[in-house]
């Protein structure tokens, strides 16, 4: 099997037993060698042996069979993993004849690498899935991969992990927040600052009130809010990457319907009706923006603004009014299976694991409660 290009036309054909292949989905012939190539890939796959496939024709189907299944950011690192970082350190022969031995130079590689332990492991990883794929999908007898070790976390990332807490806001501290955006309105001189500024105001309270992640609280169509039941439909997200179009969540853990407190329901109420009065207004219109969310950008910038002005600490990330929103539902006793499906974490040992030093500030609360308890015992 070979790839050619016919100069004349300038046009690319692959040749499989005495066979000659000229097709494109579009124009009936390959305009660059890397269709040609593609195709060469699944003709092997489709008439070949296991033996016919090479590590890159391996990568190259793989990444196919990816494509069609993941959202574009996922396939974008997981293509950057694979292609970029992982191949250059692995020889490129049939795929039958490697051995666990031949991914010592990439292992190494990765040991003195200066990402971190998670992104190491996230390489791993995918070059696993690869070879797993060529198991399922190619006969391969074994995975060849699967005597590769996690990376370790250095000493430095478990020091820097143990000192690094988040910031966050208490409902007081918030209030203080939200009162001087709503005193910034009130002092707008003109309908299109005051439009702005509402529209930053909702998107932080509903990110604090309901502890959704940014893209989530974007993502929020007028239709999502229920005021019959004080209840949101967290059922898509938008990214300032993809040009702010509505896009699935990423997993299935995230799409939940999460209870809204009466006093937002009642900011909100207020907001949609401000909606109404304009001519844009519709069940399409995104709570947080209108016809087009707000970008980080803004949102950043008019929270600093308000922080500065007002001199409100500590100064947090807009991811932190989650944060904020878990660590006072846990400081206040809500159960922990209960906080986890709110956030949208697919299990609770996320949770954990997030929020562990709030956790352990709980169980020595309980430690001294119980000693007080037993403090008259002789």
């Amino acid at each position: 099997m070979s790839v050619h290009q016919d100069k004349s036309t300038g046009r690319w054909y692959v040749n499989y037993k005495r066979k000659l292949y000229r097709r494109d989905f579009n124009n009936n012939q390959f305009q660059t060698k890397t269709q040609a190539r593609n195709f060469e890939v699944l003709l092997k796959s489709r008439f070949g042996s296991v033996t016919d496939i090479t590590f890159n024709e391996l990568v190259t189907v793989f990444l196919d069979h990816k494509k069609q299944r993941l959202q574009k950011d996922s396939y974008a690192e997981t293509e950057r993993s694979i292609k970029v970082i992982a191949a250059p350190h692995i020889p490129n022969k049939h795929i039958t004849q490697f051995t666990p031995k031949d991914f010592l130079v990439f292992e190494k590689a990765m040991l003195l690498s200066s990402y971190s332990h998670g992104y190491k492991n996230k390489v791993i990883s995918t070059l696993k899935s690869a070879f797993e794929f060529a198991v399922k999908y190619y006969g391969l007898e074994n995975n060849p991969t699967r005597f590769i070790d996690k990376a370790k976390p250095t000493h430095a990332e478990t020091q820097k992990r143990l000192k690094k807490q988040f910031q966050t806001w208490t409902v007081e501290t918030f209030s203080a927040f939200y009162n001087a955006i709503k005193e910034t309105i009130s002092e707008c001189q003109n309908d299109q600052d005051m439009y702005l500024w509402r529209c930053v105001a909702i998107f932080y309270l509903l990110s604090f009130d309901l502890g959704t992640r940014m893209s989530e609280t974007n993502g929020l169509l007028v239709s999502d809010y229920d005021p019959t039941t004080f209840k949101i439909s967290i059922r898509q997200q938008v990214n300032d990457k993809d040009g702010y179009k509505l896009k699935q969540l990423k997993t299935p853990s995230s799409i939940r319907v999460i209870d809204i407190s009466q006093f937002a329901a009642k900011e909100l109420d207020a907001h949609i009706e401000y909606f109404k009065s304009l001519s844009v207004f519709n069940e399409s219109c995104f709570l947080c923006g209108g016809y087009k969310p707000l970008t980080p950008e803004t949102l950043k910038r008019k929270k600093d603004l308000i922080i500065s002005k007002y001199n409100i600490s500590p100064r947090i990330t807009i991811h932190e009014f989650r944060h904020s929103h878990a660590t006072n539902l846990i400081d206040a006793g809500a159960d922990i299976t209960a906080v986890s499906r709110r956030l949208g974490h697919a299990s609770t040992a996320i949770t954990e694991r997030v929020y562990t030093h709030v956790l352990d500030k709980k169980r020595t609360k309980l430690a001294q409660i119980n000693d007080e308890i037993y403090k008259n015992i002789q």
